[in-house]
């Protein structure tokens, strides 16, 4: 496995989440769920297809994987990771545990292709979250 850490892409991963899993939705769409706040919120609100809990997490951990990023809501450094197809969980956690912040508390795991995206949020023990979203391109 390699796992590369590169500072200063966030912004660059959040718009690419946008324009790929919410180009469906308007401006004013997006704005109603303040999508620019929490990107999450186009599963929390029911504007896209996705998978909630349990079944989010057994099917990121299913999924084959060939080269994806990790990013966050709050954070600008964004993790690229290669030859890991066994990636789950739990490297998740250890991937992004030293930071252990705020910034990173919202978590997109984002196929480099498009294909789909893991998202871990802030707000699991309410129920909003773990979220997996498959691309219909």
């Amino acid at each position: 496995m390699t796992i590369k850490q590169v500072d200063g892409y966030g912004p660059y991963f959040r718009s690419q989440f946008k324009k790929l899993f919410a180009s469906g939705l308007s401006k004013k769409e997006q704005e109603n769920i303040y999508l620019d706040y929490m990107l999450w919120h186009l599963c929390s609100y029911q504007k896209t297809d996705c998978l909630s809990g349990r079944s989010a997490v057994e099917h990121f951990e299913k999924i084959k994987k060939k080269k994806f990023t990790i990013f966050f809501q709050f954070s600008n450094t964004v993790f690229v990771v290669e030859n890991e197809v066994d990636f789950n969980i739990t490297k998740l956690n250890q991937t992004v545990q030293y930071f252990n912040t705020f910034e990173t508390s919202d978590c997109y795991v984002m196929d480099n292709y498009g294909e789909w995206c893991f998202i871990t949020t802030h707000e699991q023990e309410y129920g909003l979250g773990p979220y997996f979203i498959e691309n219909n391109h």
